[in-house]
């Protein structure tokens, strides 16, 4: 039986062409059985960037951004560009064939096959995604009166259904919210607000964020056991992989997806990461690895 096509939509500036690269071939060396299409929106990446994109079996799809008032936001936060926005065209712009698509980010790398979160069960709902960790819901709710019993979506991993996101429109309610209020975490506030108690929670493992790492958060006994081994992992706030700065014990693993990889040597020497950086993320990894094990195995703290 033929497997369905998997949909992955991205939406960067020409900053982040190198990250999208990175993103993409994290995704196809760990799917062997689905046929991938990728889309990129963007607000006008030239044809020479572009052409630096290739795949090895998916298809790439650019989909230009024009809307003036998506166009207008601006990022609030260091971390974040108005590319944020992009994903909020998807049931706008996606083609009329295309009914269900994940979203991701571009400053993540896969660690399993895509093919199972495409197939997570939506129920009801027309979006899915894991709870961020640094947020409390209780103060978020309460700022923009929303019912008290509710939790927060992190927006950098999302399952949806484009068919019914067309059709109840809900994101250019998220646009409209937008067009008139100034939010902390821009687009992510919004969803949020929008989606309030109307999403699916998808496991965590799907979007490990850096506040899974901090222990003075609820979450962590919890979300504890996915840590050595997450399906996605989500360098999130402003220090990133690609950059000397980065103190993430999984930044190693980035480092490994670039392996093989013909701009890989280009983006750590332009980052200035070399040997001694390299070798002390591996270093961190390992003790994270051990730490993890003591945790769970012999009962350590």
């Amino acid at each position: 039986m033929q497997r369905p096509v998997i949909n992955v939509a991205f939406g960067i500036d020409q900053s982040y062409i190198p990250q999208l690269r990175v993103v993409m071939r994290s995704i196809e060396t760990r799917n062997e059985r689905n046929p991938l299409r990728f889309f990129v929106f963007h607000d006008g990446i030239d044809a020479a960037s572009r052409a630096q994109v290739s795949t090895q079996r998916a298809t790439i799809e650019w989909i230009q951004i024009c809307d003036p008032i998506l166009l207008g936001f601006d990022a609030h936060r260091p971390s974040m560009s108005r590319a944020t926005y992009f994903r909020l065209m998807i049931p706008r712009f996606m083609p009329p064939d295309v009914s269900r698509a994940i979203y991701l980010d571009s400053d993540l790398i896969l660690q399993s096959d895509i093919a199972e979160l495409w197939d997570f069960d939506l129920g009801a709902h027309a979006l899915g995604a894991v709870v961020d960790a640094g947020l409390n819901p209780r103060d978020f709710a309460a700022r923009y009166g929303l019912p008290a019993q509710g939790r927060y979506f992190n927006a950098g991993v999302l399952l949806l259904d484009v068919q019914k996101l067309r059709a109840d429109q809900s994101f250019d309610h998220t646009i409209a919210l937008l067009a008139s209020n100034v939010y902390d975490y821009d687009d992510q506030d919004a969803l949020n607000i929008s989606f309030w108690n109307r999403w699916t929670s998808i496991p965590p493992h799907w979007n490990f964020q850096r506040n899974f790492l901090y222990e003075k958060f609820a979450t962590w006994t919890a979300l504890t056991r996915s840590a050595p081994r997450p399906k996605i992992i989500h360098f999130t706030d402003a220090t990133k992989p690609w950059r000397r700065d980065e103190w993430h014990p999984l930044a190693w693993l980035y480092l490994k997806e670039l392996r093989g990889a013909e701009f890989g040597l280009s983006l750590l020497r332009n980052a200035g990461i070399g040997f001694k950086t390299r070798l002390k993320w591996r270093l961190r990894w390992l003790l994270w690895n051990f730490r993890c094990f003591c945790r769970w195995n012999l009962g350590l703290q």
